[in-house]
């Protein structure tokens, strides 16, 4: 899990990003959860890197959920960022989608409608 406290721009989130594209090889498959429920600004720049680092670990056969309050989840659906990262508002919901990701090795296949509106597994990139 990748907890943000305070501000988050290009230049904070390239440390966490580097941190996944370090260690990626060497979990199997590589799932993240990304805290951003103690922030205090999210910056554009910070949210198309937290989309970047969701694509990144999906290519590499993981899983990626944003958990973020409803303000920020607000900008994330306005921006279109949902359709490229899953977003829970708790850390719980988050755990949960993960862990029906890993257990149907393709999200969707062992959910019911209310999970898929909460665990929907992000569009692929153009």
């Amino acid at each position: 899990m990748i907890t943000f406290v305070g501000d988050v721009d290009a230049v904070r989130i390239g440390e966490p990003r580097a941190w996944a594209s370090r260690h990626a090889p060497w979990i199997c498959p590589p799932h993240c959860v990304i805290d951003l429920t103690q922030a205090t600004f999210v910056a554009s720049a910070g949210i198309a890197a937290v989309i970047a680092l969701a694509a990144d670990l999906r290519e590499r056969g993981g899983y990626c959920v944003v958990v973020a309050d409803r303000p920020l989840r607000h900008i994330l659906r306005v921006t279109g960022a949902d359709k490229r990262v899953t977003v829970t508002s708790t850390l719980h919901d988050a755990q949960q989608c993960i862990a029906r990701f890993v257990e149907a090795g393709r999200i969707g296949a062992l959910l019911d409608a209310t999970e898929r509106a909460r665990c929907r597994r992000p569009e692929p990139r153009p």
